[in-house]
């Protein structure tokens, strides 16, 4: 999404004239228009709070090429979502994320959908998927229900639910279908779409990207075998780099881990790069060296928004000296304010409680290990509602407050007679049924229930404690 931006941005500053899309105004009028001339209609799901929904607004959908197309194929309709219309048709249509576009059918049934940014070419190609059944997201999904789909039909529905943004029925249904497949099949560029999902270290998949390196990338793009590689590597790569592996790990089993980045052929500039620097120095306990490094080459996890920060934030070193603290406390100083908004606070925060030579608090939020239905039930026999704090392992924001907000003995004093506190990683266990359950679609996102399940409040994005104590209290 950062390089999408960086390029539209691009293409703003050099755009002078622009031209413009003739919109409908209402999905009513739409409707009318598309049952007369018996096309779909395009709906752009326009807000301005949201820069990537501004971008393909103001630039991508402004292109000659799609305004030239797209009413000859489509009966288009701008939608600002935050009006009361557009918040009916976000609560119909099920849209939580910007940017977002909706094809419909002439009588308003859901065709397909296009989540995120693009840029023109691409976004056009997106569309024209929506103009034939067997690469729709309705017409794909109809076809799986048939009898003995082919693995086309299948591949084609996976790529639509890409387009979509539908994350958990796409890892439901192409995890398993990615794992039956031989490793040299995602050469092929149909099978591409869902190759992420089985890439892992270690992984024979894997494994056959780096050997095979130069056939991916004659067939793929160096480029997308990059973000590939960096993706799988970078995921291992983390907990080293936080310094939370090294206790119960050998350095050899790093070194491994290292060995296979160096098979992979990354360039020097990308974040694999980097963060497997960082995962060297923290494991020989060089702090110094660790806060060069970020100085020096931080920018490049600029693509990975959170990540730069979630790594700043776990900058505690076993046997730091006071020296130490006061390098990486100074070290911080420079980061608040780079940052803005949150990051910024948890930074400062942090940073703060550094100079102030704050341990790890004890007494914070009492987090008990076990199930979702276990709660509920420990809930209803202590008179208690349940604090569910829905999280991942890759979000900074999540990592943030499990290290400076949770662990305070202010915030364990005020929740815990209140609350039965379980986290819920979205992405393992319970997570991904109680991710669509609950409509999660941001991290973190901390959910107040009743015991039988039902929502009483959400809280989301990273709060400090003051702000999540205010919120808890209304």
């Amino acid at each position: 999404m950062k390089r999408l931006l960086l390029s539209l941005l691009v293409m703003v500053a050099s755009t002078i004239c622009q031209a413009q899309m003739l919109w409908r105004s209402s999905l009513d009028e739409a409707l009318s228009e598309a049952q007369r001339l018996q096309r779909p209609v395009f709906v752009n799901c326009f807000v301005r709070w949201a820069a990537p929904s501004v971008l393909m607004d103001s630039v991508v959908l402004r292109q000659p090429s799609l305004v030239e197309w797209l009413p000859k194929q489509f009966v288009p309709l701008r939608l600002n979502m935050q009006t009361e219309e557009g918040k009916t048709v976000a609560a119909r249509y099920g849209v939580t994320s910007y940017a977002h576009f909706l094809v419909l059918t002439p009588q308003g049934e859901l065709q397909h959908r296009i989540s995120g940014g693009f840029q023109a070419e691409e976004f056009r190609a997106r569309l024209e998927e929506a103009l034939t059944p067997e690469t729709s997201l309705f017409g794909s999904a109809q076809r799986l229900t048939r009898s003995n789909p082919s693995t086309q039909d299948t591949l084609r529905y996976l790529r639509a639910l890409r387009t979509a943004g539908d994350g958990d029925t796409f890892r439901d249904l192409g995890t398993p279908f990615a794992q039956r497949q031989s490793p040299d099949k995602f050469l092929q560029k149909d099978y591409w779409v869902c190759a992420a999902l089985v890439m892992r270290y270690r992984s024979a998949h894997l494994d056959y990207l780096i050997e095979h390196r130069s056939a991916f990338v004659q067939e793929h793009g160096a480029e997308a075998v990059n973000r590939m590689l960096e993706s799988a590597l970078c995921r291992h790569l983390m907990p080293w780099a936080e310094g939370k592996i090294q206790p119960i790990a050998a350095r050899s089993d790093l070194d491994q881990l290292l060995a296979v980045v160096q098979r992979a052929q990354l360039p020097d500039s990308c974040a694999t790069s980097l963060v497997a620097e960082l995962a060297r120095l923290r494991t020989d306990g060089q702090v110094q060296p660790c806060l060069q490094l970020m100085r020096q080459r931080g920018q490049a996890l600029r693509g990975y928004p959170g990540v730069r920060t979630g790594l700043e934030l776990t900058f505690t070193f076993p046997g730091m000296t006071h020296a130490d603290s006061m390098a990486v406390a100074a070290y911080l100083d420079e980061a608040v304010q780079r940052e803005q908004g949150k990051a910024s606070r948890q930074l400062a925060d942090f940073r703060d409680a550094l100079r102030q030579g704050m341990a790890p608090a004890e007494g914070g939020v009492d987090f008990r290990t076990i199930s979702f239905a276990e709660a509920l039930q420990q809930a209803q026999s202590e008179g208690k509602l349940v604090f569910l704090d829905c999280m991942t392992s890759w979000c900074g924001p999540c990592r943030g407050m499990a290290r400076n907000v949770f662990p305070l003995p202010r915030v364990g004093a005020y929740m815990n007679p209140k609350f039965v506190s379980v986290k819920m990683d979205m992405e393992t266990g319970d997570g991904p049924e109680l991710s669509r359950r609950y409509r999660v679609n941001a991290y973190p996102t901390m959910l107040v229930l009743r015991p039988d399940g039902s929502e009483v409040k959400r809280i989301v994005g990273y709060k400090s404690a003051e702000m999540l104590l205010e919120a808890l209290s209304d």
